[in-house]
């Protein structure tokens, strides 16, 4: 009797590795369904608001001395969490960032102090903040106007792939 319990408990331990296996196996799958689906049900509140705007792609040229310092200041400061792409990083990608944002001032604003222009009740700052929630972008008063806007312009180097932009 000794003998049969000794070859039959390992059998059992391993049936019972294997259905918590199988089981945390189908729970992710369904959790993956889920969210997949749920972009669909749950419409995305930015591009409600944003209207499509094509741009013709620049030809490719080198970049000017500003455009040289925005991308350093982008490496140095916006490339952990962005990519000039229309990808997500953490926060969204830029490509097409000028034409997506209420006007170039507002993109300053932001960049130097977004808790400071979701404060101020702006629709689509709120809207971002809440699709990339909980992560919150922090401000870089760091910066200067003229930084940002090298940053700016380091960004609208990148062409665009479809030429169609939506946030």
């Amino acid at each position: 009797m000794m003998v049969i319990r000794t070859q039959i408990n390992p059998l059992i331990s391993a049936l019972n590795g294997l259905i918590w296996l199988v089981g945390i196996s189908v729970l992710l799958i369904l959790t993956g369904l889920f969210y997949l689906n749920s972009e669909y049900e749950n419409p995305d509140p930015i591009a409600e608001q944003s209207t499509i705007r094509t741009v013709e792609s620049p030809k490719r040229q080198s970049l000017t001395p500003v455009q040289l310092k925005g991308k350093d200041l982008f490496v140095a400061n916006c490339g952990q969490c962005h990519e000039v792409t229309d990808g997500v990083l953490v926060g969204p990608g830029l490509l097409g960032v000028s034409l997506r944002v209420p006007s170039q001032q507002w993109l300053v604003d932001w960049i130097k102090n977004p808790s400071a222009v979701v404060g101020s009740g702006d629709v689509y700052a709120r809207a971002i903040v809440k699709k990339f929630a909980p992560v919150v972008m922090p401000g870089f008063s760091n910066l200067s106007e003229k930084d940002i806007n090298a940053i700016i312009d380091y960004i609208n180097t990148h062409e665009s792939v479809g030429g169609a932009f939506t946030m």
